[in-house]
């Protein structure tokens, strides 16, 4: 191949992808969402459990991120964590106490609402039990649910991994 042929079918080629990538969004959001259907993803390995909690196999994750919701995203296009379940929170100025406002009206599959009381049964699980959750343990003193709404995390010293571990599944009944 020549290289005037070269550089024209590299210019028609960018030319081709920057159409398609200026286009997309725009033939996308003309949709109008559907309920139901089929999921289909594929994973780069076997999931072995669709726990989240109880393991710390990526893979879990990235199938998990689209069935169970977190306090917190844990990754975010502007690369901050972002509330998720929880409305918003904040963190004591010695780092010691996390309280979280938990979006009201969320349901689970059967109808219930979600409340503090839920959210301290998984997170209290996760600490136990999750292979993430465990990484943590040692900095917890104990958990708290003020109100149906109120959410809390008492440390027993800073642990600054905390919100980026709590971004991972762990809700979930």
């Amino acid at each position: 191949m020549t290289e005037n042929r070269l550089k024209s079918v590299c210019a028609i080629g960018f030319l081709l992808l920057l159409v398609s990538l200026l286009a997309g969004p725009a033939v996308a959001s003309s949709e109008s969402p559907k309920n139901g259907g089929i999921f289909k993803m594929a994973t780069h390995q076997d999931i072995p459990t669709l726990d989240c909690m109880m393991t710390s196999a990526d893979v879990v994750y990235d199938v998990g991120g689209h069935i169970f919701e977190t306090l917190v995203q844990y990754i975010t296009a502007d690369g901050k964590i972002a509330p998720e379940l929880a409305d918003s929170w904040t963190v004591s100025k010695d780092s010691l106490k996390f309280t979280f406002k938990i979006r009201q009206g969320v349901k689970f599959h059967n109808g219930a609402e979600l409340t503090s009381e839920d959210v301290l049964a998984s997170v209290d699980r996760w600490f136990k039990h999750g292979a993430r959750g465990g990484i943590a343990r040692p900095y917890l003193d104990r958990l708290s649910t003020p109100d149906k709404y109120t959410f809390e995390i008492h440390l027993n010293q800073p642990y600054a991994p905390l919100f980026s571990l709590l971004g991972f599944g762990m809700v979930g009944r």
